[in-house]
């Protein structure tokens, strides 16, 4: 399962919710056309669903879509910091 290699070996989660957070983690990478040779990329979808997991978010659907969503924020986010300031008006060194 893809999102094993990024858990701990003592991990305490159940065989179902490493399918779950592995579907999710296929999934993700997928749409955010995060590939196998983006490890950086990769790492940061795997730590975000196990840490969404930990907290009880345990559906591979509203994984997926949370970490699909909080990434494409955070990039519009950046976007916006880089080219006009930052998100208040402020200047941001480049």
């Amino acid at each position: 399962m893809p999102i094993r290699e990024y858990l701990e070996r003592r991990s305490s989660f159940d065989p179902e919710t490493v399918t779950a957070m592995s579907q999710a983690f296929v999934d993700a990478c997928a749409d955010l056309q995060v590939f196998a040779g983006d490890k950086p990329g990769r790492e940061a979808i795997a730590s975000r669903i196990i840490e969404l997991a930990s907290r009880g978010l345990v559906d591979p659907k509203m994984l997926q879509e949370r970490v699909v969503q909080e990434a494409k924020s955070a990039a519009i986010l950046a976007s916006s910091t880089r080219s006009v300031g930052g998100p208040f008006g402020q200047r941001v060194p480049a």
